[in-house]
């Protein structure tokens, strides 16, 4: 965390102490780039947003730390500049229907020496939180490239909030470990 002071245009403190929980990991601040460009409302600070060590913990109250999709599928592909060993990668995503923010149909994680060439991993995912998402792979391999294909519901079926309308994917902090 870090501390500071915020002042108005009249050097009157407003706040003496702000804090902020930084999760710092193998892909915090890599170079990163996605197929498609989140939607204006939820576009936080771009691709960035999802490499730069803050995970939204709050929720929608805290929505402009998420990138928000709107019906569209989306691959990520992370640099690592140099390969290494990566145990594993976790992708932080959201749900809340009544938004019509609906989890991924499907996320899949691969790994590659370079960034044309990528191994699907076999290993199980597992998905652990309610509304805050964990997607976790197992990796145990080297790899300098990291790409996450996250695939949108679609339209979403009848007898849920948004019925017959796109699903919303909200992605957050994508973590290596």
């Amino acid at each position: 965390g870090y501390k500071a002071i915020l002042k108005d245009e009249k050097n009157i403190t407003l706040s003496s102490e702000i804090s902020q929980i930084f999760f710092i990991n193998k892909a915090t601040g890599k170079p990163i780039s996605i197929s498609v460009q989140p939607n204006k409302s939820y576009a936080a600070d771009g691709v960035k947003t999802l490499v730069d060590g803050i995970q939204n913990k709050m929720g929608m109250p805290k929505s402009a730390q998420f990138l928000g999709f709107w019906g569209d599928d989306v691959d990520v592909i992370i640099d690592m500049q140099e390969e290494m060993n990566v145990d594993s990668i976790l992708l932080h995503s959201f749900e809340q229907k009544a938004s019509w923010i609906y989890r991924p149909k499907s996320v899949k994680f691969m790994v590659g020496k370079n960034e044309k060439e990528f191994v699907e991993l076999n290993e199980e995912t597992k998905i652990s939180g309610a509304t805050n998402l964990i997607y976790t792979q197992k990796v145990e391999k080297s790899a300098r490239f990291i790409k996450i294909s996250i695939k949108n519901m679609g339209i979403i079926p009848e007898n849920n909030p948004g019925a017959g309308n796109n699903a919303w994917i909200f992605l957050d902090e994508i973590e290596v470990k």
